[in-house]
């Protein structure tokens, strides 16, 4: 049964992941991305730890995001992107 559901998301999935990545604009792009990155950390952590640490969870799921934010942001602020890719 599990099989049957994966094979019917990614039959879905494709095709709307390959009309995001050609058609749309590259904010729709990042907010894609950062989407994807919260729901597979949020995973990972649900995964990981067995009890709810809710602070650290916050503080991964907020780095994540950040770290997606600053390649966005590398046009506009090189230098600033670098260090914050670099930090975080």
């Amino acid at each position: 049964m599990v099989r049957g559901n994966r094979l019917f998301v990614a039959i879905i999935f494709i095709p709307v992941f390959y009309i995001i990545i050609r058609h749309s604009s590259p904010f729709v792009f990042f907010l894609f991305v950062s989407g994807s990155i919260l729901i597979g950390q949020y995973e990972f952590y649900k995964f990981y730890y067995k009890e709810t640490i809710l602070p650290q969870i916050i503080l991964g799921l907020s780095l994540g995001v950040f770290l997606s934010l600053s390649f966005y942001m590398r046009d506009r602020f090189s230098h600033g992107s670098i260090v914050t890719t670099i930090i975080v």
